[in-house]
């Protein structure tokens, strides 16, 4: 096995323990749109991140319950 990369060791010197795993600190939304029915309900999908703060993930095409 090689020793690791000048490359690699820059960067693991640089991250933060929270680099390590990037969702241990999201949480994932999901809303509703109230305006379809239950035979077309259709979601939109959030998360935010506590470094990122708010992103749009899509949105969801007609899901049968």
């Amino acid at each position: 096995m090689e020793p690791p990369s000048h490359i690699m060791t820059c960067h693991a010197g640089a991250a933060d323990p929270m680099s390590d795993d990037p969702l241990s600190e999201s949480i994932l939304i999901v809303v509703s749109d109230a305006s379809c029915d239950a035979a077309g309900a259709k979601y939109s999908v959030c998360t935010y991140n506590v470094r990122t703060g708010l992103s749009y993930i899509g949105t969801s095409g007609n899901i049968d319950s």
